[in-house]
């Protein structure tokens, strides 16, 4: 029989799967608008592009990797290499593969549940600490967060305090 904690943890790995398919950073430029402003005939004062993890290898490994390089040196100035390294992206879905898979063997397990409530909260806590201490204002271009994001962190924290308190069931 499934758990509670287990059902929780898998709706959460199951967010992640889907968030990595919203989108998860927005730009607005207004070089872009005026560049769709020129080809549809429609003034626009800016133009708004989402983009996704899905998305990301993908355009950084297109024409389009400059657009990618700028919002990468946003969170890490000083990057090499964006296009290969965009791949390492697609670790946030197969983490939630892999934290069901382990969680259906290893749920009563104490050090697993500590490690992977320990890992949960510490995601959630540096990605915060990394969005809020980052200046996603430059000149022409407007970066936000998009609502991808804040899915998977909030189900990683949803994970990491639910192994938490099972680890804590499991002491006692």
């Amino acid at each position: 029989m499934i758990s509670l904690r287990n059902t929780v943890i898998f709706i959460c790995a199951a967010l992640i799967v889907i968030a990595f398919f919203l989108p998860w950073v927005n730009l607005q430029s207004k070089e872009m608008g005026m560049i769709s402003s020129l080809l549809s005939g429609e003034k626009k004062d800016a133009s708004l592009l989402s983009i996704s993890a899905f998305e990301v290898p993908i355009m950084a490994n297109s024409e389009e990797s400059k657009l990618i390089l700028m919002v990468a040196r946003l969170f890490k100035p000083g990057i090499k290499d964006v296009d290969t390294k965009s791949y390492l992206i697609w670790v946030v879905p197969l983490s939630a593969l892999i934290i069901v898979l382990l969680r259906l063997f290893l749920s009563g397990n104490k050090i697993f549940n500590l490690v992977l409530g320990i890992i949960g909260c510490l995601i959630f806590a540096v990605a915060m600490y990394k969005l809020k201490t980052v200046d996603l204002a430059k000149p022409g271009l407007q970066v936000r967060i998009a609502v991808g994001v804040w899915l998977m962190l909030w189900a990683y924290l949803v994970i990491g305090i639910t192994s938490v308190i099972e680890y804590l069931r499991l002491r006692t």
